[in-house]
């Protein structure tokens, strides 16, 4: 008797990933972006605060994030 493995077929959620990329700079942002989206789908913001809601509404596989990224204005001037 042949016995012949077959590869485990593990469910992907998104096979392309999805990538959050949370940079205060627009040309850091788009330049990134454009370097990404041969290969995965790309969400952009430009502070923390939007990088938060993104990351809850989209669940993205990977965040890369400008260190140290600002929060919005308004949050700063509320503490």
């Amino acid at each position: 008797m042949k016995i012949t493995a077959k590869p485990l077929s593990v469910p992907s959620r998104n096979p392309v990933g999805v990538v959050l990329v949370i940079d205060d700079d627009a040309g850091v942002r788009r330049s990134i972006s454009l370097i990404l989206k041969k290969a995965c789908l790309v969400e952009t913001a430009e502070d923390v605060d939007s990088g938060l809601e993104v990351l809850k509404a989209s669940n993205p596989d990977l965040v890369i994030i400008d260190y140290p990224c600002p929060a919005r204005m308004a949050s700063r001037e509320s503490n």
